[in-house]
């Protein structure tokens, strides 16, 4: 499928070789931000974001040996697609817009990593004459490129190509990928970022890249490297100094060792380091901090998930057997499963054993938040091979929540027969005011 029909224009003019490239490279046609799929999405109104879209303007224009993958990050909702379609809008009226991929789940291509980078050096092609012919040559010599893995791709399609235009390019180019977390396979995510951050490395690659995504586990695996692990280990360190004076531990404490580990499981996650140091130090919990950076070292099984959660949840349960433990648990799953299960979020006032995850406020009418989404992820496990004792059914929660709502209704008095009091079980639903 990646490889056509040949275009029938042989004589390597400009229109032959676009042709070509365009006819033999799979493209997935409704990925650019301006397409037919897109032509219907909000954009943002007028004076709206100016300051964020000020600095990716400046990022833009600026020095092509400066950092040459943008990436603006946020949660759902929080208008991540539509800066990308006025960042891709105002690029393609500067001239400057090599190319756009809009990801979007469950939908053909668009929801696949197979087909970006060849859509994005087709549609570069287009733009740029001296790209086309330099695509042509490598097309004929890598008949297969376009199923090749993701590395192949991107250092012939792409790499290869803009550092031997470099010096025949106008300008820097420009390409917008949108909703990278919205492509199916978490694996083909972090391959991207890291494929992308090589340009980085190259001063003479005319081309950068304005990515958007949620910060999902791919992503941010994909970005971990020396400075954000550096940036780890600094607040490890300066979290860890301040419970060993609070504690009076010793100067050495904790070991070498325990830091490193606790630096690996950190990954790249702020989250999951601030989580560990907040359960380390919360006295109110069975034993010292010693104990608890025991604890968290211990467990080993499953992912980065476990090992930052479980040790909390544990100590919930540490010392109990038998009933009391299972009954613990239970309650653990009824109240903190119907937080993470429901759609809207109920007020509480005494959550306070749970509050390493979740976001408890002064205010018990206030509704309760998880602290982190990997926190859901990690309670409604997904592989049925890889479980704990904390497992929230979605299913079985919304069928207790629902059984209880009939059970207050039922006792309240206000589910009944005749509800409305019309005294006519026969009445239409269609007569009532």
């Amino acid at each position: 499928m990646a490889i056509g029909r040949r275009s029938r224009t042989t004589t390597p003019t400009l229109n032959g070789n676009k042709k070509f490239v365009h006819n033999t490279l799979r493209i997935v046609e409704g990925a650019a931000f301006n397409s037919y799929a897109n032509q219907y999405v909000a954009t943002c109104l007028g004076d709206t974001r100016y300051e964020l879209l000020g600095t990716i303007n400046r990022w833009a224009n600026g020095s092509i040996a400066r950092e040459h993958v943008y990436w603006l990050q946020g949660k759902a909702g929080t208008g991540k697609s539509t800066i990308a379609r006025i960042v891709a809008g105002k690029l393609t009226k500067q001239g400057c817009l090599a190319a756009s991929f809009f990801f979007k789940r469950n939908e053909s291509d668009r929801g696949g990593a197979c087909y970006v980078f060849s859509t994005i050096v087709a549609q570069l092609a287009q733009k740029l004459p001296v790209v086309a012919e330099h695509m042509r040559n490598a097309i004929e010599t890598n008949l297969d490129i376009a199923v090749m893995a993701l590395g192949e791709q991107f250092r012939k399609l792409i790499l290869q190509l803009m550092q031997s235009i470099s010096y025949d390019a106008p300008k820097t180019m420009m390409a917008v990928i949108d909703a990278l977390d919205e492509c199916e396979g978490d694996e083909d995510i972090t391959t991207i970022i890291k494929l992308l951050l090589q340009t980085d490395r190259l001063v003479v690659v005319p081309l950068k890249f304005f990515v958007t995504s949620w910060f999902e586990p791919p992503i941010r695996l994909g970005f971990w490297g020396p400075v954000i692990k550096r940036d780890i280990i600094t607040f490890l360190r300066f979290r860890l100094d301040e419970i060993r004076s609070r504690f009076e531990l010793a100067s050495d404490w904790p070991d070498p060792t325990q830091f490193c580990r606790l630096v690996t499981s950190s990954v790249s996650l702020f989250i999951f380091a601030a989580t560990i140091c907040r359960f380390i130090e919360d006295n109110r919990l069975v034993g010292g901090p010693d104990d608890r950076i025991k604890r968290i070292l211990e467990h080993k099984a499953g992912g980065t998930f476990d090992a930052t959660y479980l040790p909390v949840l544990n100590q919930m349960v540490d010392g109990l057997k038998g009933s009391a433990r299972s009954d613990t648990v239970t309650e653990f799953k009824e109240i903190v499963g119907s937080i993470v299960t429901v759609a809207n979020l109920l007020g509480a006032a005494s959550l306070a054993l749970f509050h390493f995850v979740l976001d408890i406020l002064s205010d018990p009418g206030n509704p309760l938040r998880v602290f982190y989404e990997s926190f859901r992820d990690f309670l409604i496990h997904l592989d049925l091979e890889e479980t704990h004792e904390f497992c929230v059914n979605e299913e079985a929660t919304y069928k207790m929540l629902a059984d209880r709502c009939l059970v207050l209704l039922s006792d309240s008095g206000y589910l009944k027969q005749d509800i409305c009091v019309l005294g006519a079980s026969e009445s239409c639903r269609t007569s009532l005011d």
